[in-house]
């Protein structure tokens, strides 16, 4: 319970931290963050970096944590294939909707609403290259079957 509280807390820290870097290309004065970073809560969402690392280490511990668990509950041998079978198909289901539809998203949807709204990040042609030109043909594959970071992670169609 402690440590799925603890790993909220950190998600908290990492939307904040990104939000901040985000809103700092759109302030009208950049130096505003710099003023106000005198006070301590500030330092806490300026000095974010620590939030990520501490989100997945927490998120690889729950998960040890969940599978030791089941190994235990079920009286498994480490080297029990079923087993080993079942957690990977399951974890499998769990990422890989999410996956498809950041690619469907990056790939065919961006691409054609992008232009619609006005950002000041956004240049044209940008989209096209970085996004588009990143998922041609069949580096989408890459991803889609989580190998993009074997196979080529220089070209990776999402996550470069």
């Amino acid at each position: 319970m402690a440590l799925n509280a603890i790993r909220v807390l950190s998600l908290g820290w990492v939307i904040t931290g990104h939000s901040l870097l985000i809103l700092l290309f759109l302030m009208d004065n950049p130096l505003y963050p710099i003023y106000n970073s005198k006070h301590l809560l500030f330092q806490s969402v300026v000095n974010g970096t620590p939030s990520v690392d501490t989100f997945f280490v927490m998120g690889g511990m729950l998960v040890m944590l969940g599978t030791m668990k089941s190994l235990d509950k079920h009286h498994k041998q480490n080297g029990d294939v079923k087993f080993w079978v079942l957690f990977y198909s399951h974890r499998l289901i769990r990422l890989w909707p999410t996956i498809l539809l950041t690619i469907l998203f990056a790939v065919g949807i961006y691409p054609n609403l992008a232009a619609l709204f006005y950002s000041p990040t956004y240049q044209n042609n940008i989209v096209d290259t970085s996004v588009s030109g990143a998922c041609s043909g069949t580096k989408w594959l890459a991803t889609a079957f989580f190998y993009n970071n074997i196979y080529n992670p220089e070209t990776a169609c999402i996550g470069s």
